[in-house]
């Protein structure tokens, strides 16, 4: 992937997950959550990231500098 590094992503991470009945953005794929999981993956290729959620506590868990 490649993106030029002034470029700021936001990230969807609000919904209610009913169907799922557990947070998207909790939701574990090997060590970390799929939140996480998309962060590192953009990290080094935008200037920022920001995270769109209903839930507070969906981003302060996840230990996002």
């Amino acid at each position: 992937m490649s993106a030029p590094l002034d470029t700021t992503i936001i990230i969807l991470a609000g919904g209610e997950s009913r169907r799922m009945q557990q947070d998207k953005a909790e939701l574990k794929i090997g060590q970390q959550t799929l939140l996480q999981l998309l962060i590192d993956k953009f990290a080094t290729h935008v200037a920022e990231i920001y995270i769109s959620s209903s839930k507070r506590h969906a981003v302060t868990n996840q230990h996002i500098p």
